[in-house]
């Protein structure tokens, strides 16, 4: 991860869980933003103001629906047969997922497996 940090000017989590936001802080680059789209109950700890007010970092959400929105949306996929199109690749491989997206190459979405 040390290869990627301070490069990405947005990072989407779309964990509904507490995961490591400072990790998150530090891969973006000056003026990046942290969209949280699926936002977790907990408390956002390890996070100071230095970690946005220097580097002019932005935290920001997007609120989709709740879980009775997502389940209706996931059992209308279910009898329609929509299904997600992405390609999956291991997170150890982020430096390849990364080349991808900079020559188009992906079609739709690339998401990154942890394999740690």
């Amino acid at each position: 991860m040390k290869s990627v940090e301070g490069t990405f000017d947005l990072l989407i989590n779309t964990v509904s869980s507490a995961t490591d936001y400072k990790q998150q802080m530090q891969l973006l680059a000056k003026g990046g933003t942290l969209c949280l789209v699926g936002i977790p109950t907990e408390e956002i700890k390890g996070l100071t103001p230095a970690d946005f007010v220097f580097d002019g970092k932005q935290l920001v959400g997007s609120v989709v629906g709740g879980r009775a929105d997502m389940q209706e949306m996931l059992d209308m996929c279910a009898v329609t047969g929509i299904k997600a199109m992405c390609q999956t690749m291991p997170l150890s491989k982020v430096n390849e997922a990364i080349e991808l997206l900079l020559a188009n190459k992906p079609r739709y979405r690339i998401v990154l497996e942890t394999d740690l």
